[in-house]
């Protein structure tokens, strides 16, 4: 019995900790689950951007995903953030106690992580 409570504890645990993964076709459709309110995403991405992947934690303190963004918007979007000092990101934006890492391709394809400080 104590093997089976132990078993369905770790399992219930480990469920917990898997990642919820929602997709938005545009960013009128991001903005209407009120993700750039929620701190999901942060508010300095073009309007261009669509096709989320949005990957939040249970804490919803993480969060992994990617976007794509016109490659014309590229440029506007890469000023508005900092060079990462972050091994692995290209670049970085603080926005009160969240952070968001980005690596930027030049077909508009975004990956992004973001934490709690």
């Amino acid at each position: 019995m104590r093997l089976l409570t132990g078993l369905l504890l770790t399992l219930s645990l480990a469920a917990c900790s898997e990642p919820q993964t929602r997709y938005y076709a545009s960013y009128a459709d991001a903005h209407r689950a009120q993700l750039f309110e929620q701190g999901e995403l942060p508010e300095v991405l073009p309007l261009s951007a669509k096709a989320f992947q949005v990957n939040t934690h249970a804490d919803r303190k993480r969060a992994t995903g990617r976007f794509k963004i016109a490659p014309a918007d590229i440029n506007t979007f890469a000023s508005r953030l900092q060079q990462s000092p972050y091994p692995g990101y290209e670049f970085v934006y603080y926005h009160g106690a969240q952070v968001w890492l980005f690596n930027i391709h030049k077909d508009g394809k975004v990956e992004y992580r973001s934490h709690s400080k």
